[in-house]
């Protein structure tokens, strides 16, 4: 198989797509492979294409590149966007009972998996476990561990209670069952390595206010407003453990007054 292995998730924004890649891309980061993210999102609450992408291999990575393994697409448009990066033997899992995706055409030389996401999310504990029903579909199509996406599930969910993490675990073994049994004749061509590795996922946010707090920062004033507030997020709670502060303040012109 390729020295690295790409994937994503899309559909409309409010359909869970950055949550369900991070939590694919933890359990990769678990399974000590190298893992850099990518996400592309509308400026609205809901609906507009959104994707997250999530280049891994068991070596370094510093890029997303425009060639996608496994996609799950949630939409039809999802297919759109990413025609030019699917390839011969790329993976498209995907929903056929959802009424917009039943006229979905998977390219003949590609691989297409159509899975009853919500039915078997619905079996499961709940429908709005779907996306999770899909990543354990990738992880049957990968050959990729599901121990490693329970560790993610558990770190995501843990906080909601034992019975939320065994509902979501439950609901990416359908998805794994399902691949596994209907589609027992199918080659694919990808078989994702673990290793022993013991690796942080952070993002460029949570690397600003850890290197922050480290080089001694104790007081921080902002605004709400793309892409500060992420860091803001992250200080909050964390840097008055070392007897700093963070404020919030009416604008912008007073975060920096306050500074």
């Amino acid at each position: 198989m390729p020295a690295d292995f790409n994937w994503a998730i899309g559909g409309e924004a409010g359909d869970g797509i950055a949550s369900t890649g991070k939590i694919f891309a933890q359990a990769l980061s678990r399974a000590g492979r190298h893992v850099f993210t990518s996400k592309d999102f509308a400026s609205r609450i809901r609906g507009g294409y959104t994707a997250y992408k999530v280049r891994t291999s068991t070596e370094r990575v510093s890029s997303v590149v425009d060639r996608l393994d496994v996609l799950i697409a949630l939409t039809p448009r999802t297919v759109e966007e990413n025609l030019d990066e699917l390839h011969e033997g790329s993976v498209v899992i995907y929903d056929g009972e959802r009424t917009t995706m039943q006229d979905l055409e998977i390219p003949d030389e590609m691989i297409g998996l159509d899975v009853p996401l919500k039915s078997l999310a619905e079996e499961a504990g709940g429908a709005i476990m779907a996306n999770v029903v899909a990543l354990g579909a990738a992880c049957e199509a990968t050959q990729f561990p599901i121990e490693n996406l329970d560790s993610a599930l558990k770190k995501r969910f843990g906080d909601k209670g034992q019975a939320i993490v065994d509902n979501n675990e439950q609901a990416a073994r359908e998805g794994q069952a399902y691949v596994r049994e209907a589609y027992a004749d199918t080659e694919f061509d990808y078989d994702l390595e673990c290793t022993d590795e013991d690796y942080v996922l952070l993002n460029g946010d949570q690397a600003i206010g850890m290197g922050a707090i480290a080089a001694g920062c104790r007081f921080y004033a902002g605004y709400p407003i793309t892409p500060a507030t992420d860091v803001m997020e992250y200080l909050t709670g964390r840097i008055e453990q070392f007897g700093g502060h963070v404020v919030q303040a009416e604008d912008e012109l007073s975060a920096i007054n306050l500074a």
